[in-house]
């Protein structure tokens, strides 16, 4: 157990001798010994030394019991000859091996191997052997983008030889990674598709698929074993060109790698059918660059029921997110009106909002009120949309219950929050119900920036009576009296306090981290955004643990030991030892 000390070191040879399991990442190691002799070894964990850049030719001769290696995140250029004589191995972590490009032939040879995982390790293709591999039951890999030195580099191998996939009957999860713009890979998609589409028992995907039509041979809604059985996806579809998520915060990429089944819809057309019957089956979409769609509701909202999480970026035709007229049928709109009865709900499972670079958009919410919609939103963004005036009104904030965290950055047009466009609605009700009524009662943090507008929060309704964080930077026409809207009378343990309308001080109030009217902060409204505290912090273990599969949904004791698809640690099996069971206690002792 030396993981984490900073070593620059091995252990004495003669410590490797008795061991079971040595555990030796994150360390500062830079050699290993030659041929240590390791009877017993069956699990060996060398990843994330940084420096390892050469392992002996014969380094594993001496290790004939060895089940479980790890050299992830190493700067390995090659791997020793001496590994691929390891017949009892079953799991091989190779991730984030920057220099490694080449997996050899000699990988044939492993054929106890149930775990190959190059997740991150950009290698030039996939050697035929690999089809020898019969009992794998996840395979990792990322390709690199072929790069054309000219007629005497023109013959190149097959990102994965013919046939390869079907063989591997016993497959459970399969990554492929390409590049968008990798040829090769659009000379094989349609043969891999059909391939992925025999292999009965999958539970986990992740694929890239050029052309929407490639969807249909799932047959998602029809009698397809593949389609039926798949807990776990994540799917690209449409013509990317490479330029991934670049107007995104890290945090975002992210939001779409913790989620079971993932979406990203890149540069479409229409809305097409097969998407329709994906979403229905998604639980976290991100439209990006889509051409001509006006509205997200446009996907239709009886089809994302599972939805939970939405991320809408650089769509430049969109005006507004949600349509209630998109409930009814075309020929029944002209006799809608608006209603808090209908107990239809929509949308009722989204739990976080992200909207970047909208240039269209002018409001969130169109058409008639349904109770129930966006009932369950925790987390609302809105950063860089020009054109935006109106976030929310009195009626939607009534829906809004569980929303924790708005964060809204470079909008020009926005002058309130809260919009009360019509003024029937004072006129209409009894107005002490607004006066004692708290709207958001969940919220938590509000981040306003670079509002140049904005004059006031809520148009002097309550909002937030248990706010606990505050961070207003670069909206110069923001009053103390609109302050007063969030914080007065209802904080708490804590007497509220107006912030100060001096730009050039900032001024903190009790239980509000910090406020400023300041135009010149540095701040970056393209990366801004509210750090909201993951349920179980996926990403900590995404950054620290990535190659051993930690990351991102569930971490109770049967993802740990390995169940749960991209989430679940491959290197582990409930017959985990009690040294193993250790090390995870190491790991959670570093959270």
């Amino acid at each position: 157990m030396c993981g984490g000390l900073g070593l620059t070191e091995p252990p004495e040879v003669t410590q490797w001798q008795s061991s079971t399991e040595i555990y030796l990442m994150e360390n500062h190691l830079s050699e290993l010994p030659e041929n240590p002799c390791c009877p017993a070894l069956l699990l060996l964990f060398l990843n994330r030394n940084c420096k390892l850049r050469t392992i002996s030719p014969s380094f594993f001769d001496y290790m004939p019991a060895l089940k479980i290696l790890n050299l992830s995140r190493t700067r390995i250029k090659s791997l020793p000859v001496s590994l691929f004589r390891l017949t009892c191995l079953k799991r091989l972590f190779l991730t984030h091996c920057d220099l490694l490009m080449v997996l050899p032939p000699q990988i044939g040879e492993l054929q106890q191997l149930e775990v190959l995982d190059l997740e991150g390790t950009m290698i030039m293709d996939l050697p035929k052997e690999v089809a020898k591999l019969t009992k794998l039951t996840c395979l990792g890999v990322t390709f690199c983008r072929r790069i054309n030195r000219g007629p005497k580099y023109a013959k190149v191998n097959a990102l994965i030889p013919q046939g390869t996939i079907s063989v591997l009957t016993q497959l459970e999860e399969l990554s492929i990674e390409v590049s968008p713009e990798d040829e090769r890979w659009r000379s094989i998609v349609e043969a891999v598709v059909d391939d992925v589409c025999g292999l009965t028992r999958l539970d986990t995907l992740n694929l890239y698929f050029p052309q929407v039509e490639l969807l249909r041979k799932f047959i998602w809604l029809g009698t397809s074993e593949v389609s039926r059985s798949l807990s776990h996806f994540k799917f690209i579809v449409g013509d990317d060109d490479e330029r991934i998520i670049i107007h995104l915060p890290k945090d975002l990429e992210f939001e779409l790698e913790r989620w079971d089944r993932s979406l990203k819809y890149v540069n479409g057309m229409g809305v097409p059918t097969d998407i329709k019957k994906l979403l229905q089956h998604t639980t976290a979409f991100f439209l990006d660059r889509h051409m001509d769609v006006t509205k997200l509701s446009d996907f239709g909202i009886e089809n994302m029921k599972q939805l939970k999480c939405c991320i809408i970026g650089e769509c430049n035709e969109i005006q507004v997110i949600v349509d209630g007229t998109d409930m009814y049928d075309e020929a029944d709109r002209s006799e809608i009106v608006e209603t808090w009865e209908d107990d239809r709900r929509f949308l009722r499972s989204l739990e976080y909002l992200y909207i970047r670079c909208m240039k269209s958009l002018r409001c969130i919410y169109n058409g008639p009120l349904h109770r129930g919609c966006l009932s369950h939103l925790k987390s609302l963004s809105l950063v860089k949309c020009p054109q935006l005036t109106v976030i929310f009104t009195p009626g939607l904030l009534e829906n809004l219950e569980s929303l924790e965290e708005l964060e809204v950055v470079d909008c020009p047009l926005v002058l309130s929050l809260v919009r009360c466009e019509d003024t029937s609605i004072y006129e209409n009700t009894d107005t002490s119900i607004y006066e004692s009524t708290y709207f958001l009662p969940k919220l938590k943090k509000i981040f306003l920036v670079s509002l140049p507008e904005l004059i006031s929060i809520s148009e002097d309704l309550h909002i937030a009576p248990n706010l606990g964080a505050i961070k207003i930077v670069d909206c110069p026409n923001l009053k103390n009296r609109s302050t007063d809207e969030i914080c007065r009378n209802h904080l708490t343990g804590t007497e509220a306090q107006s912030f100060p309308n001096d730009a050039s001080r900032e001024q903190p109030a009790p239980a509000v981290v910090s406020s400023t009217t300041t135009r010149n902060a540095a701040v970056n409204p393209s990366t801004s955004q509210i750090k909201r505290k993951p349920e179980v912090a996926p990403r900590l273990w995404k950054s620290l643990f990535n190659d051993l599969k930690l990351a991102a949904r569930n971490f109770s004791a049967e993802s740990l030991l390995g169940e749960g698809g991209f989430g679940c640690v491959r290197g582990f099996t409930k017959d985990t030892s009690e040294s193993s069971l250790l090390l995870l206690g190491y790991i959670y002792s570093h959270l």
